[in-house]
């Protein structure tokens, strides 16, 4: 997920490698990498936008005790 975050904040990052190193965080630890993938399907960054994948990654990531993705989906 620290990798997604560094290549997504970073001058000359791009949405695509951030959001692909999301997906495989997400996909091997649902943590905080759902939580990040959900913040881009919520608001369509490098991918079409898609409210209904955003809450299931949020609660994803909500079931593994991440407090914001809970506070993601109640604010959807």
């Amino acid at each position: 997920v620290s990798l997604g975050v560094i290549v997504d904040d970073s001058r000359g990052g791009t949405p695509g490698r951030a959001l692909a190193l999301y997906q495989k965080a997400c996909d091997l630890t649902p943590e905080w990498g759902c939580n990040n993938l959900g913040i881009r399907y919520e608001d369509g960054i490098g991918v079409a936008r898609d409210p209904e994948k955003a809450k299931a990654l949020y609660q994803c990531a909500c079931d593994a005790g991440v407090e914001v993705a809970c506070q993601n989906l109640a604010a959807m």
